[in-house]
Parts: structure tokens; C-alpha cells; sequence
């Protein structure tokens, strides 16, 4: 995860942010979907505790993704 990531409500950039990730925190991806052509992935932050969404180019996970 990049430093300052923001995790949205929906798959959107214009979804409200509930919280931010960073490079020192742990996230548990569940799935993943593609909106507009972007690549959105939907986790838990396992540090916060926080669930929601981000774009592919803040969050990259280590293993295939099944589809939301």
C-alpha cells in the first residue's frame, strides 16, 4: 500500500474517504473490479481496522484477486 492511500466507501474517486493506508500497514485484499477502465480492489486495512476500497495504483496485491 502507498503512503496516504485512500480507502473510499465505493469504487470511485469521487466516494467518500473513510481512511488512509501507508507502506507500513497490512491490508487482506477480498476482490477486486474494474470501473471506467481502472483497476479498484476492495480490503481491510488489517492495522485500522478499516474496510473499503482502492485504486490499483495504491494498492497491489501479492496474489490473484477473484472478481467482486
Amino acid at each position: 500500500m502507498a503512503d496516504g492511500a485512500r480507502i473510499r466507501t465505493n469504487p470511485s474517486t469521487s466516494a467518500t474517504v473513510v481512511g488512509y493506508g501507508y507502506r507500513s500497514h497490512d491490508a487482506t485484499v477480498h476482490c477486486g473490479r474494474v470501473v471506467a477502465n481502472t483497476q479498484w480492489y476492495y480490503h481491510k486495512n488489517d492495522t485500522t481496522g478499516l474496510s473499503g476500497w482502492s485504486r490499483y495504483d495504491v494498492l497491489i496485491p501479492l496474489i490473484e484477486v477473484r472478481d467482486c
